[in-house]
């Protein structure tokens, strides 16, 4: 019996490892496509500000950081660690360049992307209690998600990944520290320092983004005997929205003015106003606000699991996934309706059964609670920025995580075979790949090309799958020809917008020239330009021409 059960555990182990290794190369295959990775145009503001005095680190980066004018544009002084970041991270692949062909998303942030966002998730899955396959497909389908692709594939500001993976990190702590104090594996005054060390960790990534708050109400909700187990942890963690805002409102702006800068003022920035005024209750309960909330609701959930209207496509073997994973949707609800069923008619006669069904459904119910009102900020702030239908590509990243979470506490209950579960999660990680393809590809030409208007695509007015996608390795050998050869050449011709950050990043144009080049920048009139070098003047530096 011992032996049969560890074979078990082993096969569900592989299972597991497989569909992961699966989900990995899925997202090399996609890094590796020149077509489907590229850098956001909103950078080129910024990155010759970050490279005009070259490559190296030095003390002028730490005034750099908080010129939120070249930054944010408007008066944001909320997460200037965020930008300390994105100097380090553009340097670092400004002097990678040296010695590799340049890649348009390469960054830091995979780091956090990759690696320790989904082992530290695997990990706060555990600690829940999901079983260890069901822990691993879980992390599988968030690597697979849209949400971790759009992050992955398009180079923008390091806020988003490294607010996700600080949300993750800090439920993972609390969750450990939840357990420590149920077992008593640590003295008091450990659990204390421990939880002081929580704390400061939340306050501090805090400051690279704003949504990295979610985790405060998470964790109250997730874990409230971790923070209210005495006095000192209440005042320790509810001091943390007064530094917060102290902060935002008067630490950052003053150190902004000691700096050089124009005062920020987060008053006048549109989507904090609701916040420094009487506004916010207006705007929560805006029938406009609450009339799309459902329809952002089903455009996430539909994202999640790789499902849009198979109609659109006109492939066989996208409606085949679409409805596989309906079909597996479909026997998860009514196994899960079963099995309602039946613990309920156990749970009259086993007083054992009926605590475990409880605790079980405690951490449901507070899943449930979490993720609703994460939906429902989610919604919110698309608003507070005039995006207000969008799915899970870049402004919603942090949706997936507690929706994951929700998704395994109600799958632990079920007990489903482990290789129906293997296979449904393969299925969808190739569906979400298959459509994230197309609406990323769509995302790019919105920004560079103005060839269509995203929220259509979101919405399936334009459908994703009709627009123009390259297949061929053009993007690739042209960045490899820049490469290679800017220091020869004169003339450089037939470069697509779309490779415009190599100007910066190989430092091509003269520093500080960049600053009227408007047209490469939200415009979508230049589909290409030429490099072109001054005749009889050995001015290393050339000129961007806008060609076609």
């Amino acid at each position: 019996m011992s032996d049969q059960f560890n074979a078990s555990r082993d096969n569900s182990r592989y299972a597991m490892y497989a569909v992961l290794v699966f989900a990995y190369l899925k997202i090399a295959l996609l890094v590796l496509d020149y077509n489907c990775v590229w850098t956001q145009p909103e950078e080129f503001n910024w990155r010759e500000y970050i490279l005009m005095d070259g490559p190296g680190l030095s003390q002028r980066d730490i005034i750099k950081g908080l010129n939120w004018k070249v930054f944010e544009y408007e008066p944001r002084c909320t997460r200037p660690l965020s930008s300390y970041f994105e100097i380090l991270d553009t340097k670092c692949c400004a002097w990678l360049w040296n010695f590799m062909v340049p890649h348009p998303s390469l960054s830091l942030t995979w780091l956090f992307l990759l690696i320790l966002s989904p082992w530290l998730f695997y990990k706060l899955l555990r600690n829940l209690g999901i079983p260890r396959y069901l822990a691993g497909m879980i992390t599988a389908l968030y690597l697979g998600n849209p949400s971790t692709l759009s992050l992955v594939a398009v180079n923008f500001r390091p806020s988003k990944p490294i607010a996700n993976f600080a949300i993750i990190f800090c439920l993972y702590w609390a969750s450990t520290l939840h357990e420590k104090g149920e077992g008593h594996a640590l003295p008091s005054g450990k659990q204390f320092i421990a939880f002081c060390g929580l704390c400061a960790f939340m306050l501090v990534s805090f400051f690279f983004d704003e949504t990295a708050l979610l985790s405060f109400p998470a964790i109250i909700l997730f874990f409230p005997e971790v923070v209210l187990r005495d006095i000192k942890r209440a005042v320790c963690f509810f001091s943390l929205p007064v530094i917060t805002y102290a902060a935002y409102f008067r630490l950052f702006p003053a150190i902004t003015v000691l700096s050089g800068f124009e005062l920020p003022s987060l008053q006048s920035y549109s989507p904090a106003a609701p916040f420094t005024g009487g506004a916010l209750l207006e705007k929560i309960f805006n029938p406009d606000i609450l009339r799309d909330l459902p329809v952002n609701l089903s455009i996430f959930l539909s994202d999640s699991f790789g499902l849009v209207n198979p109609a659109l496509s006109g492939s066989l073997y996208y409606t085949a996934l679409w409805v596989s994973i309906v079909l597996v949707i479909v026997f998860v609800i009514v196994k899960g309706a079963m099995t309602l069923y039946r613990t309920e008619r156990r749970v009259v006669v086993e007083a054992f059964a009926f605590r475990a069904v409880f605790c079980g459904r405690v951490n449901l119910l507070r899943s449930v609670i979490v993720l609703s009102g994460v939906t429902f900020f989610a919604n919110l702030t698309l608003h507070l920025v005039d995006n207000k239908i969008w799915g899970l590509y870049w402004l919603n990243t942090f949706w997936p995580i507690f929706f994951f979470l929700f998704l395994g506490m109600l799958l632990r209950s079920l007990n489903l075979n482990k290789l129906f579960v293997g296979a449904a999660t393969c299925l969808i990680i190739t569906a979400s790949f298959y459509n994230f393809i197309y609406v990323n590809n769509a995302f790019k030409s919105f920004f560079y090309y103005r060839t269509v208007n995203f929220g259509d695509v979101i919405t399936n007015k334009v459908n994703r799958f009709a627009l123009p996608l390259s297949h061929d390795e053009y993007l690739f050998e042209k960045t490899r020809e820049i490469w290679k050869s800017h220091k020869d050449k004169t003339v450089i011709t037939s470069i697509p917008t779309e490779l415009y950050y190599l100007v910066h990043d190989l430092r091509l144009l003269k520093p500080g020239t960049t600053y009227s080049q408007r047209w490469s920048v939200f415009d979508g009139h230049v589909q290409e330009f030429s490099l072109v070098k001054e005749r009889g003047k050995k001015d290393e530096y050339f000129w961007a021409v806008p060609s076609r």
